[in-house]
């Protein structure tokens, strides 16, 4: 997979906002389900989602993942000195 951010022609990010998301797992429980919900970048404000199957491995890495994204967040956000 490549590292390259999707950007516009101007090179800011592209981005889309969240919207909401829901989860399953397989009826083998070998897999997860991750429906991710989001509003499109672009005049018309598009929904739409993506649906994506998880092995294990991959759930453990977002969950570490995002937990370190969200401390870094929070770091940014503290005042200096304040915590």
């Amino acid at each position: 997979m490549s590292d390259e951010w999707e950007k516009d022609e101007d090179g800011q990010l592209l981005v889309s906002m969240l919207t909401g998301f829901a989860t399953g797992v397989a009826p083998d429980g070998s897999l997860a389900v991750l429906r991710i919900g989001f509003r499109s970048p672009s005049d018309d404000d598009e929904e739409g989602a993506v649906q994506l199957a998880l092995r294990p491995e991959h759930i453990r890495e977002l969950i570490e993942t995002l937990t370190k994204l969200e401390a870094k967040m929070v770091e940014k956000a503290t005042p200096a000195g304040s915590a």
